[in-house]
């Protein structure tokens, strides 16, 4: 929940014409803060959707090589929300669900499914042979 706060907030101070021509290094002590907070906070209790990537973000995908996983790296260039899920279209290819092997938030997500993966190849390899 803290982390769908943080992103609304980002995008309501990407809205707000004071905070784009501002000069300040930072928000650290800006008035604005606080009120950017209370309206995300109603905005989430109104039952607001907030999707867990914007546009320009870094999504990792586990595809199958003929060595085995490995993960890519994409440009997130959409989201949409459909069916209760989120999904986001990376590098224009296509919409892939937000969480599933190829759309993973976190590099370290990827990477824990790739090893899971190898680790599934190993013990099947072992079960042919044993």
């Amino acid at each position: 929940m803290e982390e769908m706060k943080k992103r609304l907030v980002d995008a309501i101070k990407g809205c707000n014409e004071l905070c784009q021509e501002c000069d300040r290094k930072g928000c650290e002590g800006c008035f604005l803060l606080s009120e950017y907070d209370k309206e995300a906070d109603a905005l989430l209790a109104a039952g607001v959707l907030v999707p867990p990537v914007k546009l320009g973000d870094t999504v990792y995908a586990v595809v199958e090589l003929d060595d085995g996983p490995e993960v890519d790296e994409y440009t997130v260039s959409g989201v949409a929300y459909s069916n209760g899920a989120w999904f986001a279209c990376a590098n224009d290819i296509e919409f892939n669900k937000v969480g599933d092997q190829l759309c993973l938030l976190t590099r370290e997500e990827a990477e824990k499914m790739v090893r899971e993966m190898r680790k599934e190849g190993e013990d099947e390899s072992c079960n042919s042979r044993c």
